[in-house]
């Protein structure tokens, strides 16, 4: 999953469909519900969408992964 995140992440910056400061304003910002608090992913930089990473510990990765689709939808 992180992997297929990252390189979705990745893609999106690439083709031009969203700038990686926008992406990580969302995902920083995002209002996580009650009980994803304590999972919340770390701080997200434009660096980790470059490097095809994703920081944090694999709960905090789960999470992104599931509310991707709510981050990003717009």
């Amino acid at each position: 999953m992180p992997k297929l995140t990252s390189c979705l992440l990745h893609t999106i910056v690439s083709t031009r469909l969203c700038s990686a400061v926008q992406i990580c304003q969302r995902i920083n910002t995002f209002a996580y519900g009650t009980n994803d608090k304590r999972n919340r992913p770390p701080v997200f930089k434009e660096k980790d969408i470059f490097d095809k990473r994703i920081p944090g510990k694999a709960m905090e990765k789960y999470c992104l992964f599931i509310n991707l689709p709510f981050i990003l939808l717009d």
